[in-house]
């Protein structure tokens, strides 16, 4: 009898130290389970924000870009009204290969310029806004070339029904040969042939970049 109730306790004592044991490692293996769960929670959540981060980042790209397109082809509209590219290669290939041109012209090209040079009409593409400075230094030569060198061609000339008046390249000079401290007509020809070409080559270079950048 007392043999059986030591084996008894015996018995029972380690069954209670074994389920003791089993429930300890329970625990803690659950314990490391839910560690592991809040570890990958919180590395979710860092993700999540990251993304979150990313997606505000680039909404800000976007919308600096769309404004900055938005921008330049507004820019690109008004200097296109001002002097369509239509018109332009007209003045330089027609009536300027003919040495003679025209207020309505010369107005224009006047307001090509100031237009250019007021605070805040400048591309903010870099490429398009170098593209337009060539182009505008162009354009600033001829403007100063017509002012220096061609006159009315008759003293007292009326402008036209539409109000303008008839210019041309020393035109009391054309058809004589050059003087000494006179006026060069030739020289002077060459040279504003020399500067259409430039003018229109600088233009055709900011279109082009135009098309690229803009679109438009």
């Amino acid at each position: 009898m007392d043999s059986l109730y030591v084996f008894s306790t015996i018995f029972l004592s380690a069954i209670g130290a074994a389920l003791g044991t089993f429930v300890k490692e329970y625990f803690a293996s659950r314990g490391r389970k839910e560690g592991e769960i809040d570890a990958i929670k919180r590395n979710l959540d860092e993700v999540l924000q990251q993304q979150r981060e990313t997606t505000r980042v680039t909404e800000e790209i976007r919308d600096s870009v769309s404004r900055q397109l938005s921008h330049d082809r507004e820019l690109f509209t008004r200097y296109d009204q001002l002097m369509p590219e239509s018109y332009l290669r007209g003045a330089l290939n027609g009536e300027l290969h003919g040495k003679r041109t025209d207020t309505a012209f010369t107005g224009k090209l006047s307001d090509f310029i100031f237009l250019a040079s007021s605070e805040g009409a400048h591309f903010l593409s870099e490429p398009v806004e170098a593209a337009f400075l060539e182009y505008r230094a162009k354009m600033r030569e001829l403007s100063s070339f017509i002012t220096a060198h061609f006159f009315t061609p008759t003293v007292g000339q009326l402008p036209n029904a539409d109000g303008d008046v008839a210019l041309e390249l020393y035109p009391e000079f054309r058809h004589q040969p050059p003087k000494p401290g006179k006026p060069d007509w030739n020289a002077r020809a060459q040279e504003l042939d020399d500067l259409c070409e430039l003018v229109e080559q600088a233009y055709v270079v900011f279109r082009r970049i135009v098309k690229e950048r803009l679109s438009v």
